[in-house]
């Protein structure tokens, strides 16, 4: 596994050359694409002009985003299926071969069942177009209930249940392991069960002390620590020892870091993400295994 830098994540933005100097600077060896800029360039520009920062730095195209709405209206979500191929084809170009899709928690139109089947359906569309390339598709959940609260049916927001949709798919397919989410819905190792093969992904960030988990938001989404109530060390030692060789990225709400720049933000998210990373390396690990 990696140490990610994800910009998206932390609210911030960049250039190419920036985001890759930011992750050079500051301890990460892999970064996230943003395809639909990238597309956008090698229109313009061709592919060569568009790829050459990627080229000349060392470090791994971990994933990108799909501009995809897996509950859009069929033409919408036909359009948008149809804008595919050729994304895919840029990111196969850059050996990025990682992209994630996010599942909205609810539905105005469609009860429970029906958004199973039509998400089951919309979904191995999209892994006959990414499997000729090995590309995995990661799901990404929302557990918050403030995501779900307004809509009329309910829909895939537990890990449990993403875990049955799975079960509906072949390919390629995985989930985003969003470690402070899990936490947030009561399900903080729920993602012990999984396969290392359905992990597509690993988000990581702290959460307060003395919050109750049914009143935390986004924007406690802290940068990541040993000391917090998530045991992200031990989650680290556990990928670790299961063999997961996938990014871990830290997610933690923009407004955690005040009234931080760009690259402070860059420094201070690689520095902890480095400082939980030792603290993994302190215990062998066989020793984890052993415990887990």
């Amino acid at each position: 596994m990696f140490k990610n830098l994800s910009v998206r994540r932390l609210g911030i933005s960049g250039t190419q050359s920036e985001i890759i100097e930011f992750a050079l600077s500051y301890g990460f060896t892999g970064i996230d694409v943003d395809l639909v800029d990238f597309s956008q360039r090698v229109r313009t520009y061709g592919m060569e002009h568009a790829r050459r920062y990627f080229n000349s730095a060392t470090l791994t195209l971990s994933g990108y985003r799909l501009k995809v709405s897996l509950g859009a209206e069929e033409e919408a979500f036909a359009e948008q299926l149809a804008a595919l191929p050729e994304m895919i084809e840029n990111a196969v170009a850059i050996d990025c071969r990682r992209a994630i899709v996010a599942i909205e928690p609810g539905s105005d139109t469609r009860s429970f069942q029906e958004n199973v089947e039509l998400h089951s359906q919309r979904i191995s569309k999209i892994v006959s177009l990414l499997e000729p390339s090995e590309t995995q598709l990661g799901l990404e959940l929302n557990p918050l209930a403030a995501a779900r609260e307004n809509a009329a049916f309910e829909f895939i927001h537990t890990l449990e249940a993403a875990s049955g949709l799975l079960g509906t798919l072949d390919g390629y397919v995985g989930l985003v392991v969003d470690l402070w989410g899990l936490y947030a819905s009561g399900e903080a190792d729920a993602w012990q069960s999984l396969r290392v093969d359905q992990i597509a992904a690993v988000l990581v960030a702290d959460a307060p002390q003395d919050k109750p988990l049914s009143e935390l938001t986004d924007a406690d989404r802290l940068l990541a620590s040993e000391s917090g109530p998530i045991d992200l060390t031990g989650a680290l030692r556990t990928l670790e020892a299961m063999g997961y060789q996938g990014p871990v990225t830290p997610a933690p709400d923009r407004s955690s870091f005040g009234a931080a720049r760009r690259e402070a933000i860059a420094q201070q998210t690689g520095k902890s993400l480095s400082q939980l990373w030792k603290a993994k390396d302190e215990r062998p690990v066989e020793s984890a295994v052993a415990s887990s």
